[in-house]
Order: C-alpha cells, then sequence, then structure tokens
C-alpha cells in the first residue's frame, strides 16, 4: 500500500473505513447516555482529509446519523 508517507511507513487498512462509522455509532451512543445522565447534548464532530482515497472509504450514509458536523 502506498499512503504517501515518507520513509516507507505505511498506514491504514482496507477495514478503516467501516471500523469508523462503528466508532462513530459507539461515541454517539456514549455521548447520549452521557447526555441523558448530565441533562446535556453532546456534539459529536469529525475532520476529514478530503483526498478521494480518504473520503471514498467511509460509508458517510451509515456513519452520518451519529456526526453532528464533518469538516473537510
Amino acid at each position: 500500500r502506498d499512503n504517501g508517507a515518507a520513509n516507507g511507513v505505511q498506514l491504514g487498512s482496507a477495514q478503516d473505513g467501516a471500523h469508523f462509522v462503528l466508532l462513530m455509532q459507539e461515541l454517539r451512543a456514549a455521548l447520549d447516555q452521557l447526555g441523558q445522565t448530565t441533562g446535556r447534548r453532546y456534539l459529536l464532530t469529525v475532520a476529514v482529509n478530503t483526498t478521494a482515497k480518504v473520503v471514498d472509504r467511509i460509508d458517510w450514509r451509515a456513519a452520518g446519523p451519529a456526526l453532528d458536523l464533518v469538516f473537510m
């Protein structure tokens, strides 16, 4: 895999997009549960690199309901 990293360091896997969606869903559930305890609404935001390689890896229809804001 080539992610453009210097010195041959390669990061990431094909499953990263699916793992990202699961993480956002789990974080949303945890924040909502905390909000029930505290009476507050917690925002879940992400900042994402806009290269096609990164953006296309994530199922945004699945992740979207968990997210309040997406910065690109």
